[in-house]
């Protein structure tokens, strides 16, 4: 409680001692963020020719508002294939878990392939569908087909009156769909209205799961890490200790589902599509993961040295 008071007393004298809004606290992020918000897409080009920001798919005047409603934990500028329509966009986001509809996070520069992230369909008992859903998934992998990257030469021109071409001018990869929870998990989310994609309705799809523990099991894992560390360690026993919490094997899981997304988008070309629940704790996790495999920037000694002085200037 003192702790806290303290806290609150230093943010009070933050905020009225005079100090600009960016050097308070977590507020200079906020508004790095917000500045490095368009230069995000800007390392794929290209990607404009199959994957359009929705917003510019609505008028300029009406576009905050509308993806606010839409999904208020997603940005405002969202890439998805160009030939998706506002409508469209809405109705899946009806289908989805907190309307976290499948969304472009990551493009391949070389082969076009793409990372997409969005939480589980809201199948039910009842085995719902929604053809929308369906249709914006498959389309995923046929933009990804019709802009191969760098290595490939174009299919076609994906203006968007050219929108019934480009469908059918090329053949796309099967699509990944990496569910983060066992398939145990994934039916018994059915009972709460969620669920998993059944490769029957989403045809040229593959999905595999991967059997990761939710956000409980993990606090409780790292809960039962920490107490194992904080004791005299006993030489007998520390490492049965160890193993007992799980935490090795919480992040053996996390670590090959990051490999097994980050393979198939540098080695096999296939775009991969990735959720678990309700898509914040294990899919960010995964999807952030594999995009640092594949960037060749975090295996540079530059990354090493930004490390090793982020440790050094800890308190």
């Amino acid at each position: 409680l003192e702790y806290c008071k303290g806290l609150l007393n230093t943010l009070a004298a933050r905020r009225t001692g005079g100090h600009p809004l960016q050097t308070v606290l977590g507020m200079g992020d906020a508004v790095w963020a917000r500045g490095a918000e368009v230069p995000d897409f800007q390392p794929c080009p290209g990607s404009s020719r199959t994957f359009a920001c929705s917003q510019q798919l609505i008028p300029a005047d009406i576009s905050c508002l509308c993806y606010l409603e839409l999904c208020a934990s997603y940005p405002q500028k969202l890439l998805v294939p160009v030939w998706i329509t506002d409508k469209e966009l809405e109705n899946v986001a009806s289908f989805r878990s907190w309307k976290r509809i499948p969304v472009v996070v990551y493009r391949h520069l070389r082969n076009g392939a793409v990372i997409a992230r969005c939480s589980q369909p809201e199948i039910s008992w009842w085995g719902w569908r929604n053809a929308d859903d369906e249709y914006l998934v498959t389309s995923i992998a046929k933009a990804c087909a019709l802009n191969p990257g760098s290595d490939c030469p174009l299919i076609a021109d994906s203006s968007l009156t050219a929108c019934s071409s480009m469908e059918t001018a090329a053949v796309p990869q099967k699509l990944l769909i990496l569910d983060a929870r066992s398939y145990t998990a994934a039916v018994a989310n059915r009972a709460k209205g969620g669920g998993c994609e059944c490769e029957e309705y989403y045809p040229n799809c593959e999905v595999v799961f991967m059997g990761m523990a939710n956000i409980h099991a993990i606090r409780n894992s790292f809960q039962y890490l920490r107490a194992v560390c904080s004791q005299m360690p006993d030489p007998s026993n520390w490492l049965s200790a160890l193993e007992s919490t799980k935490w090795l094997q919480h992040l053996s899981i996390m670590l090959k589902a990051a490999v097994l997304v980050s393979n198939a988008v540098n080695r096999e070309g296939r775009p991969v599509l990735v959720h678990c629940s309700d898509g914040w704790d294990r899919t960010p996790q995964i999807v952030a993961l594999a995009k640092i495999l594949l960037d060749p920037y975090y295996r540079t000694l530059e990354v090493c040295r930004v490390a090793f002085f982020c440790l050094v200037s800890l308190p």
